[in-house]
């Protein structure tokens, strides 16, 4: 029992190892990298990418002309318009379409998705706010609804539930052809928007069903969208051009934008995208959509029109954390790490990075070493000095602070 209990205090350390020497390494060694910004500018009608050298940033674009950032911001007058405005130098009219502050705002639209925003814990218990309220203010309602084989009201005061407010519900649903149990809900629950465009639904059948309250009655509507199309995510977001509803995710990762005219599913020209590995930003302005897949060290951009078809594509690359000096001696330092937290997700787990055999480099001088010190002090070979080779320094941390194993 002594060996064992030893053993499984000498692995605790080496894990505990794993997640603190490399944050200490991090903090003393890593630089900061920041990723560049692409853009598209509709004075050149090309991409524009904003970097940084020396805390100084600049803008170049895809030929490598070198631009300041009060130039940029008059290359990007739709992104730069309250600078410009306040300098007395927005343009009266670009692209024979007149300026116009209000509609320029209007039309500036931005939706951005990160992986952690697809797994995160989340109580089911949704507030279907009035959407035309009579003082145009949303308000939090006194009853939060829940669904799965059924739709049922909660009253947050009392936690009962109102059967007469959940039967009015479940026949709009089943009117509309829902199919329980409900798969996933989406919406965004706050007051902190112009309006309210309730829930969208997900049921059985893998349809979607747009869910609302309207002068204090259910609205309720399927969307029919084609069987081929198996939707995961759906990211609502109330905005004032009232252009589209969501960003639906597909179970195949292929993105679509559920537009306000008859809920029709716009397609997005993008490849490639994982959902919970990559960051997506969605920009809009008066002539462009831009999207942007980012990784690490890598942003795919796409520039569309208005209606959404391809005009041009940019993929820029930089360096990453581990194309530092930095992170290539770490390859070799640390066989691996361990988080508790991690940018893919909003829960607590065990993150494993993947096994370095770099670092077995490394770890053969230590093994040596421990089997040397070892036997010198001990007259004897323990089993034990392996943990050194396969876990390297976290090894050597570990079975130093345990005597290397053996007993005083």
């Amino acid at each position: 029992m002594l060996k064992i209990s030893r053993l499984g205090m000498i692995l605790l350390v080496i894990f505990i190892s794993s997640v603190f020497i490399p944050q200490i390494y991090w903090m003393i060694f890593g630089t900061r990298i920041i990723p560049p910004r692409v853009f598209y500018s509709p004075i050149t009608n090309g991409f524009l990418i904003e970097k940084v050298s020396d805390k100084y940033y600049y803008w170049e674009n895809e030929e490598g002309d070198r631009f300041t950032r009060e130039e940029g911001d008059s290359l990007l007058p739709l992104q730069s318009y309250r600078i410009l405005a306040m300098k007395g130098k927005l343009p009266d009219s670009l692209r024979g379409h007149k300026l116009n502050i209000d509609e320029i705002r209007l039309n500036n639209i931005y939706l951005q998705v990160k992986p952690y925003y697809l797994d995160t814990p989340s109580i089911p218990l949704y507030p279907l706010f009035e959407s035309k309220p009579a003082r145009f203010k949303l308000e939090i309602p006194e009853y939060y609804f829940r669904i799965k084989d059924r739709i049922e009201f909660v009253s947050a005061e009392t936690n009962k539930v109102n059967d007469s407010l959940s039967t009015v519900y479940n026949k709009a649903l089943i009117d509309a052809g829902f199919q329980f149990p409900a798969y996933k809900v989406f919406g965004n629950p706050t007051t902190r928007k112009p309006f309210d465009e309730g829930y969208f639904i997900i049921d059985n059948n893998n349809n979607i069903f747009h869910l609302k309250r309207i002068h204090n009655q259910p609205f309720c509507a399927n969307l029919h969208i084609p069987s081929s199309i198996k939707p995961e995510w759906l990211i609502v977001r109330e905005m004032g051009l009232k252009e589209f509803y969501a960003l639906m995710i597909t179970r195949d990762n292929k993105l679509y934008l559920i537009l306000y005219k008859n809920y029709n599913l716009q397609p997005l020209p993008v490849t490639g995208y994982d959902p919970l590995q990559h960051n997506l930003k969605l920009y809009g302005n008066l002539f462009y959509r831009s999207i942007n897949i980012l990784s690490k060290t890598d942003n795919h951009t796409y520039v569309t029109d208005r209606n959404y078809a391809l005009l041009d594509t940019l993929h820029v690359q930089w360096p990453g954390k581990y194309d530092t000096p930095a992170g290539k001696i770490s390859k070799y330092l640390f066989p691996f790490t361990l988080r508790f937290v991690d940018s893919s997700s909003m829960y607590t787990g065990f993150y494993f990075s993947p096994y370095n055999f770099q670092s077995l480099f490394i770890s053969l001088f230590i093994f040596i070493f421990t089997l040397f010190f070892i036997y010198k002090k001990h007259k004897k070979i323990s089993a034990l000095s392996l943990l050194s080779f396969v876990f390297g320094l976290y090894g050597l941390i570990a079975l130093s602070i345990f005597n290397f194993g053996e007993d005083e």
